[in-house]
């Protein structure tokens, strides 16, 4: 079985997600919506399917928040690299972390430099981890139909 591998793998699909770091508490899709494979190309077949599909989906969800979405994920990024230029050094934030042109996962506790973060901040990046989650979960199949819904002000 190739089960851990898909987990991260859809996890992995979530980066996808025009911010500058995804923090990964937990694992981002209940076990039993993961499929057992005994191929690898079988269960490659599926991460590649679920990380397209995700992307579709979450492009679409994103599009449907407006304007107001893409602003506010812009504040959060300046919010970020502000804090990160004036935080104490032993803070170790990854420099991913405030690059736009791509997304860091970090995965297990929260970091110090993340709890340290403004509120604003944090209840943004909370509130879009589970925005995620809810649209990978209908992606796989364990969506109820119902989507989270994203409020970010």
């Amino acid at each position: 079985m190739h089960f851990p591998s898909l987990l991260f793998a859809a996890s992995a699909c979530m980066r996808v997600a025009n911010a500058d770091f995804l923090l990964v508490t937990d694992a981002p899709i209940p076990a039993t919506l993961v499929p057992s494979f005994t191929a690898s190309s079988d269960a490659a077949s599926w991460t590649t399917s679920v990380y397209l599909n995700f992307r579709l989906q979450w492009g679409a969800y994103t599009k449907s928040l407006g304007a107001g979405y893409q602003s506010s994920v812009t504040s959060i990024q300046n919010e970020v690299k502000e804090f990160a230029a004036t935080a104490p050094s032993n803070y170790s934030i990854p420099a991913a972390v405030t690059d736009p042109s791509t997304t860091t996962t970090i995965t297990g506790t929260k970091p110090a430099w993340y709890t340290a973060l403004p509120s604003d901040v944090r209840s943004f990046k909370e509130a879009q981890y589970t925005a995620q989650k809810s649209v990978l979960a209908s992606v796989v199949g364990g969506g109820s139909g119902r989507r989270v819904c994203f409020e970010w002000e």
